[in-house]
């Protein structure tokens, strides 16, 4: 069955239309997808997830960033692939077009602005009933550690709205295996490095009930090393003897209160709005231990992937401090092997599907662990010395 979905945020004009948009959808789409294709069945690499966002650019003016890794033939590749002829001149799917204008949010006049530099899915940017909007069509593409799930995003969006964490959702579109979501675009500059800022807003998410049907994710040491070691079964080569040499000992911590998680909180998702900072890309979200959201903040590797240095010790401090709770950051370092061996894991098997970028990050969490494993050898051999003193 098809279905579309829809907020009540959207003008009276609109909700009248949205009878048509469902007899829209479920014919356009359904007619598109249809029709086989052959030859364009191969999956693309998996990537990290993470979504373009300009600068508060003009709608009619594309936008790139730093990371483009789909050119306009590979976005083209993968709507042949779905099955989604694109409109001529309008760079949206055909059939995507029709459905926004039958629900009276676009019109033969709206332009559609391709949002590069995503990793994930396809995004774009354009004017419509009075607002700047984001047309964003999910593709196929997960990984281990963040997973790619359209439900789940509109769910939590919902769950959010008026908080002033996220962006506003307008309509949620599901046709067939199809699924495509319409939010309202966060106006702003990229994350600017205040990294008290990002403590405040991540506490402020982990204070909020989370939604009922969010995934649950495993906590404890135990269960983050297991979760590197899936990955890293699925890698080889000499880097993997090496992060074996690496890999601590799973730290016996008991579990915290499951909070509500981002999942992918990277500086490339943070957007510096003028009513202050926002998350975006919330594909990834779950229930479960507030540290996970710090080990992806605090990640080199993450870091490294949006462009940016690694923190400083400094930074990392007033990180950890604006969360105004001791223990989460007593917690955090206890866990931090762990989380940082499981990264370098997971930018391994990134490696291993083709993305070679994630090398470079791989090379700073094992950097990292080498650091922290000197650090625990002195803190142990300078205790077994006062021990002997007394």
């Amino acid at each position: 069955m098809d279905i579309c979905r829809r907020e009540t945020g959207l003008a009276p004009r609109t909700l009248q239309s949205v009878n048509v948009c469902w007899l829209a959808l479920g014919q356009t789409f359904a007619r598109v997808c249809d029709v086989p294709t052959k030859g364009h069945d191969r999956q693309e690499p998996l990537r990290r997830n993470s979504e373009s966002r300009p600068n508060g650019s003009d709608v009619t003016e594309p936008v790139s960033r730093r990371l483009s890794p789909e050119s306009g033939s590979e976005r083209d590749g993968a709507f042949l692939a779905a099955g989604l002829p694109r409109a001529e001149g309008r760079g949206l799917p055909e059939p995507a077009v029709e459905a926004l204008n039958a629900c009276g949010l676009a019109d033969e006049t709206t332009v559609f602005a391709p949002l590069t530099g995503g990793r994930s899915n396809h995004l774009w940017k354009f004017s419509g009933d009075g607002r700047n909007l984001v047309f964003k069509l999910y593709t196929d593409r997960a990984t281990p550690l963040f997973p790619n799930d359209p439900n789940a995003e509109m769910l939590v969006l919902n769950h959010v709205g008026g908080t002033g964490i996220g962006p506003q959702p307008v309509t949620f579109l599901r046709f067939r295996d199809r699924t495509a979501l319409v939010y309202e675009f966060v106006e702003g500059q990229p994350w600017q490095g205040d990294v008290t800022a990002v403590g405040a807003l991540l506490a402020r998410l982990h204070a909020i009930p989370p939604p009922d049907g969010l995934r649950t994710v495993h906590q404890g040491g135990r269960a983050i090393i297991d979760a590197g070691n899936r990955m890293l079964s699925r890698c080889g080569g000499p880097d993997v003897r090496r992060l074996l040499r690496l890999r601590p000992e799973p730290p016996d911590v008991p579990d915290a209160p499951r909070v509500f998680l981002h999942g992918d909180a990277v500086p490339d998702n943070l957007i510096d709005s003028p009513h202050g900072l926002r998350l975006i890309d919330w594909q990834c979200p779950a229930r479960g231990d507030p540290a996970e959201d710090l080990a992806v903040f605090l990640s080199p590797a993450m870091q490294a992937l949006s462009g940016r240095a690694a923190l400083s010790k400094a930074e990392k401090s007033r990180f950890l401090d604006s969360f105004g709770n001791p223990a989460l950051s007593e917690r955090f370092h206890a866990l931090a092997p762990a989380f940082h061996w499981r990264n370098a894991a997971y930018c391994l098997w990134q490696s291993a599907q083709g993305e070679t970028d994630y090398l470079a990050g791989f090379k700073l969490e094992c950097e990292l662990l080498e650091k922290l494993a000197e650090q625990d050898t002195c803190q142990r051999n300078c205790g077994a010395e006062r021990h002997q003193d007394n």
